[in-house]
């Protein structure tokens, strides 16, 4: 199986056409968000469009052989709240796989830091389970304003 090199969580990734480089903008080592009030005890899904990039290494035993990688973010519950599946094929010694994400759920909103992951997993196309190759910390921070500070 292919191994990682670098798992990483960025508001946009963008791979070039005419070489394949990769320019990751804005590695999120963490977010913060401001809610209101109102918020406290309830799920919530951020509205912001985020992306993950996963980069591969090619391994001697891989040949021709199809691959699925799974992307999660877990909650500090260990809840799974965004799940993503993809295929890719080692073609070259290196491969990019970016997954694009749209919102970001927070469950039983409360004030505070909490430690969430993303979990990367892969298999062989068609095996019955996924081997975590690697996690990333990501922390989310809810600061809880008053209702009327909220812009709408």
């Amino acid at each position: 199986m292919p191994r990682l090199l670098a798992l990483l969580p960025c508001n946009y990734a963008i791979i070039s056409r005419d070489d394949n480089s990769v320019s990751l903008i804005n590695v999120m080592q963490g977010v913060t968000a401001a809610l209101p009030q109102g918020a406290v005890g309830q799920n919530v899904l951020l509205p912001n469009r985020w992306a993950v990039f996963a980069y591969w290494l090619k391994e001697p035993s891989d040949g021709d052989q199809e691959f699925e990688q799974r992307l999660e973010l877990v909650a500090p519950s260990n809840e799974t709240v965004v799940a993503q599946e993809s295929t890719f094929r080692m073609t070259q010694n290196t491969h990019s796989q970016v997954g694009h994400v749209l919102g970001m759920p927070i469950t039983n909103v409360t004030a505070g830091s909490h430690a969430f992951k993303l979990r990367l997993s892969l298999r062989n196309l068609g095996a019955p389970t996924f081997t975590m190759v690697g996690e990333f910390p990501l922390d989310i921070t809810v600061v809880v304003v008053a209702s009327e500070a909220v812009v709408r």
